[in-house]
């Protein structure tokens, strides 16, 4: 292996099909919605944070591979 390009992952999008002003009694829906959109948010950072990992991955790899052809014609 003698390259390593890492991908970047989009974020994460999503929708919900639902017939509004549906909202019952007690209100659940409204807290299952902010549950969601923070699940969502949460999974955003997870892919940024892998994201940078991928990157940092890339540049190690580069930096090792740079590292191994110094050596090999040092010799």
């Amino acid at each position: 292996m003698d390259n390593f390009n890492f991908k970047n992952l989009t974020p994460f999008k999503w929708f919900v099909l639902e017939n509004f002003p549906f909202i019952e009694a007690d209100f659940d829906a409204l807290t299952e919605w902010q549950l969601f959109c923070k699940i969502g948010k949460e999974i955003n950072k997870i892919i940024d944070s892998q994201n940078i990992v991928g990157e940092q991955a890339e540049a190690l790899t580069s930096a090792f591979i740079t590292l191994k052809n110094y050596v090999m014609n040092q010799g």
